[in-house]
C-alpha cells in the first residue's frame, strides 16, 4: 500500500497513506499502526510539538490526533458553506504551528484555516486549480503552490492570499521558503526559483 505523507516533530514520527493508514514512529525506530477510523486515502499530514496533529485525504477528509497520532477524530466540515453543490474536495496540503493554529489546501485553491485546533475551520482562499503543499514561515510570509504553475502568497499567517505570476504551467508538488525571500518550488519536470518573495521567478524544466 502507498505511503503518501510525514511528519517528524523531535521523537514524534507519523506516516499516513492509503485506505486510512496511519504509522506512529518511538523513539525505539519501532512503527505502530494508529487507529485513524477511515479507510479513506491519507495525503498529508502535520503536527507540533504537543502532539497535535491533523491528517488530510482524499474526499474532505481531516482527522485530529491530541496524542501524537495514537488515536483520531474525524473533523467534518458542512462544504456547502463553501461551495453550492457541497463537493467535498480533495485535500493534499497541512500545517500544524506551535499554537495549535492549522492551515490546510485543497482542491479548488481552498485554504482552509483554524484557530482552535481543529475545532472549527475558515475559509481563507478559493479558486480554480488546486493546491498541493505550502510553506509557512515563522513570520507569517508563507507560499502554497499547485495545479498548472499556482503559486499563492500570504503575509498575515494565511487568512489572505495573493496570486503570484508563476512563469509556468507545470504542477507544482512541493514548495520551500526563507525570510529573505528565497522560495524554490518542484514539480512535474519543473524548478521554480525566486530570491525577492516571489516578485519574479526563474525556471529550469526539463
Amino acid at each position: 500500500f502507498g505511503l503518501f505523507g510525514i511528519a517528524l516533530e523531535g521523537d514524534q514520527k507519523l506516516i499516513v497513506g492509503q485506505r486510512g493508514t496511519v504509522l506512529v514512529g518511538g523513539a525505539d525506530g519501532k512503527w505502530t499502526p494508529g487507529q485513524s477510523g477511515t479507510e479513506n486515502r491519507l495525503l498529508n499530514v502535520g503536527m507540533n510539538s504537543a502532539g497535535l496533529a491533523i491528517a488530510v485525504g482524499e474526499f474532505g477528509t481531516i482527522l485530529r490526533s491530541k496524542d501524537g497520532g495514537k488515536t483520531w477524530d474525524q473533523r467534518p466540515i458542512d462544504w456547502t458553506t463553501f461551495r453550492d453543490d457541497g463537493y467535498e474536495p480533495h485535500i493534499y496540503a497541512v500545517d500544524v504551528q506551535e499554537n495549535g493554529r492549522i492551515l490546510i489546501g485543497a482542491e479548488f485553491a481552498y485554504v482552509i484555516t483554524s484557530d482552535d485546533g481543529g475545532e472549527t475551520f475558515q475559509l481563507a482562499n478559493k479558486g480554480e486549480k488546486s493546491v498541493f503543499a505550502m510553506h509557512v514561515l515563522p513570520d507569517g510570509t508563507g507560499y502554497a503552490v499547485g495545479q498548472e504553475g499556482l503559486v499563492l502568497k500570504t503575509t498575515d499567517n494565511g487568512a489572505t492570499w495573493t496570486e503570484l505570476q508563476s512563469g509556468s504551467n507545470a504542477n507544482l508538488f512541493g514548495v520551500w521558503a526563507s525570510t529573505q525571500g528565497e522560495i524554490v518550488a518542484t514539480g512535474m519536470r519543473a524548478l521554480l526559483r525566486s530570491s525577492d518573495g516571489g516578485a519574479s521567478f526563474t525556471s529550469s524544466s526539463d
